[in-house]
């Protein structure tokens, strides 16, 4: 998100902010770790092309089974299971070339020309402007700090009115 740093304000500057996925924040009050990981399981940005190709999403769901995320470990999987289906290898360089086009003209779309990027009205706090501190964040959400950077998703969408409340 370096290129957009000028849309992102204070939230970019955070330590967390600066690391999370702008489409998870803006468009399910998710903060993620803006990872391999994340884009290839589980971005709602790239949902769709998962679905394209139903072997390969299949694959996906059977690695991060119950837990409704995915962690570094399931990367690992997946290119040791590639190692021994070559489907599954093309499919995934299909789909990371498909995603950084999507995810270009996603970028160009929420942050143009510098203005700041739209921020969800039902928050009732500009959180590009005035994001939460992690100290914030902890309160609400245990282990806040090491759970964002083992790539566990945070959705604030329940506490969000009384959190942000202004």
């Amino acid at each position: 998100m370096w290129q957009y740093r000028s849309s992102l304000s204070a939230f970019g500057e955070s330590w967390f902010g600066k690391r999370a996925c702008l489409h998870c924040f803006l468009s399910k009050d998710t903060l993620v770790l803006d990872s391999e990981w994340h884009w290839i399981f589980d971005c709602h940005l790239f949902r769709e092309l998962r679905n394209k190709n139903p072997y390969f999403f299949d694959f996906l769901k059977s690695l991060k089974g119950d837990r409704g995320y995915a962690d570094i470990d399931d990367l690992g999987k997946l290119l040791t299971a590639i190692q021994n289906d070559s489907r599954l290898g093309f499919s995934l360089v299909s789909f990371l070339r498909q995603a950084i086009t999507l995810r270009e003209k996603w970028m160009e779309g929420a942050c143009v020309r510098g203005r700041l990027c739209d921020v969800p009205g039902h928050l009732g706090r500009n959180l590009i402007r005035d994001p939460p501190c992690a100290a914030e964040l902890s309160e609400r959400f245990e282990d806040f700090e090491q759970s964002f950077l083992d790539g566990q998703p945070f959705e604030f969408a329940e506490v969000a009115y009384e959190m942000f409340a202004s």
